[in-house]
């Protein structure tokens, strides 16, 4: 839904422009959030109930298939917020950063990430919140000392719209995923110290702040192992042609069957036809992405 209100607004989407890349984050997916299982251990924040009685082999098998749809819904999310200007105008000149694409920047980020990381283990009921940032410090700290051109270089102009509309999209995406968990069979639930009083859905309130460093990271390790480049959509009204690419060196480019499909006069629009897109990272056996194309 989210890719068709996109390719609305701006003429491209993930879907249509980007299949190969959209299957990659599929796969990325998997193993983004197979990592934080791994450092939950560490904190037990939450855990799931109802699980299915399967072998170790499916248990694995169904959760990475629901943990792939992490970043593919969390990047859709951010490209479509991209398209609507009231927002992007607001962060587009803000506060500039002209200090932090340096190594030195590099190296303290790398230092708290580590730290971090290592002190989790030996304090996991103060320090959880740093499950949260230390691995989004070491990313981008990596990227900042070996000096590699990211999404977030544009914060030295003021240019805060891949911060603050990854953060966002990640937040909105968390509200809809703790919905659709609070009221499944199979779920998770929070043991979170100190803020577990007041809840919406299973999270504490205060719990939802985490969601915008995590989107953070998102963009993030996209941009570093896929090479993600958008910073943001064209604002261009609909068309059946493909628009100029807006895709900066290193994005993939819209496949030809979709360019030639595209073209011609018979290619419907997104009014004359509806994706319904299922994302929802459930771990359980009915938890697929499932794609539906039918007619208004």
């Amino acid at each position: 839904m989210l890719n068709a209100l996109t390719h609305q607004r701006s003429g491209q989407c993930l879907l249509l422009y980007q299949p190969r890349f959209l299957g990659q984050l599929f796969l990325l997916s998997g193993v983004f959030w197979w990592t934080f299982e791994y450092l939950n251990q560490f904190v037990s924040n939450w855990h799931y109930v109802n699980l299915p009685e399967t072998s170790h082999f499916e248990y694995v098998l169904h959760t990475s298939i629901a943990f792939s749809t992490v970043l593919p819904a969390v990047l859709s999310t951010y490209e479509w917020l991209a398209t609507i200007p009231r927002i992007t105008r607001l962060f587009e000149n803000w506060h500039p950063i002209p200090w932090i694409l340096n190594k030195k920047t590099g190296q303290i980020f790398i230092f708290l990430g580590s730290m971090g990381l290592a002190l989790i283990g030996i304090w996991p009921t103060i320090l959880f919140p740093l499950l949260w940032l230390c691995p989004l410090f070491l990313l981008l700290g990596i990227q900042f000392f070996k000096m590699e051109k990211t999404c977030f270089h544009v914060l030295v102009q003021g240019d805060w719209r891949p911060v603050i509309l990854s953060a966002l999209a990640a937040l909105m995406c968390g509200f809809w995923w703790e919905l659709w968990n609070a009221y499944s069979l199979v779920h998770w639930e929070y043991t979170i110290p100190f803020v577990h009083a007041l809840k919406i859905f299973e999270m504490p309130v205060l719990g939802y702040a985490a969601y915008l460093p995590f989107g953070i990271l998102c963009l993030a390790v996209t941009e570093g192992v896929l090479g993600y480049r958008k910073i943001h959509p064209s604002t261009s009204p609909p068309t059946r042609k493909p628009l100029e690419s807006k895709w900066l060196p290193g994005a993939y480019q819209p496949t030809r069957s979709v360019r030639r499909f595209l073209a011609t006069k018979d290619a419907p629009t997104v009014s004359e036809r509806c994706f319904s897109i299922s994302l929802t990272p459930w771990p359980c056996q009915t938890a697929m992405p499932s794609i539906v194309w039918r007619s208004s």
